[in-house]
């Protein structure tokens, strides 16, 4: 790539100008952007001294021109094809991949969806291949984590069947959430799935993690009335997990406590029992 083909405009106040980006053309977008999410620009060189993100720069001018600016159509293009590119080449994936992802998982790229909802129906249907494909777990994490912002599943979306399919897989299930939900109340309408699939050693610390945000957007009564309007069916560890979390995020509690309930039935019980057995001993002896 040479500089002279093409030269990036800036307006007044640093950023790049959108119409330019619109007349390089969709050739020398996808080439600028390969260098670029690479951390190599030889346009708008990153900044060392800040340890500058390379994807940073993208994320501002798509966020600056808006989906419909024809600067953003090209852009989006671009990233598709390097997204085909790095699955073609998985596992040894190009070296802006990476960066690539951390594109998508911060701004909507329209283009992608599509690339998005086919790996997470792949990631759902056979996760240790998908796994060795791109390079573990945590690698493909980033993969789910993206597509909950290009291919959230929505009702009426095409991604919606792999989002809960993906419920149903331990170490996803806590990310498919975030991708079938936009809202306190949709969560709790998963929770119970959820608390099935989730690894016990990380439930209590999601499930406390959606309370707290639940209730700094949500108002209190507005969160116990979804709780218990939807929870009525939650298992019993499930309702005193969330009466924890309550207390520890300052709440009141929402649920009877279930388990004192049982003890004190098995207590009652165990008395009862027991008064048999002495009346029984009584007879006897009379």
């Amino acid at each position: 790539m040479k500089q002279k083909e093409f030269k990036l405009t800036f307006r007044d106040d640093g950023t790049i100008d959108p119409q330019c980006i619109e007349q390089a053309g969709l050739r020398w977008v996808k080439t600028w952007l390969v260098r670029r999410l690479s951390g190599d620009d030889p346009f708008v060189p990153l900044d060392k001294r800040v340890d500058e993100d390379p994807d940073a720069l993208v994320v501002g001018l798509l966020r600056d021109a808006g989906l419909a600016h024809p600067a953003s159509s090209l852009i989006s293009k671009a990233v598709l094809s390097l997204l085909d590119q790095s699955a073609k080449r998985a596992p040894e994936v190009p070296p802006y991949f990476s960066n690539t992802l951390r594109l998508c998982q911060q701004v909507r790229i329209p283009d992608t969806s599509t690339w998005f909802t086919d790996q997470l129906a792949q990631i759902a249907k056979a996760p240790a291949r998908a796994e060795k494909r791109w390079g573990g777990i945590e690698g493909t994490k980033e993969i789910v984590y993206a597509g909950a912002v290009q291919a959230p599943g929505l009702p009426s979306a095409a991604s919606r069947k792999a989002w809960q399919d993906l419920l149903k897989v331990p170490q996803y299930a806590t990310l498919a959430l975030t991708g079938l939900c936009r809202s306190f109340e949709d969560q709790v309408t998963h929770m119970k799935p959820w608390w099935r699939r989730c690894p016990t050693t990380e439930r209590d610390l999601e499930l406390n993690q959606m309370l707290f945000t639940g209730l700094k957007t949500e108002s209190e009564k507005a969160v116990l009335a979804i709780l218990k309007s939807s929870g009525g069916s939650f298992p019993a560890d499930l309702k005193e997990a969330i009466n924890r979390a309550l207390r520890e995020n300052g709440s009141r509690v929402v649920f009877s406590d279930s388990a004192k309930q049982n003890h004190s039935r098995e207590a009652l019980w165990g008395a009862i029992k027991g008064a048999g057995q002495k009346s029984q001993y009584v007879l006897a002896a009379a």
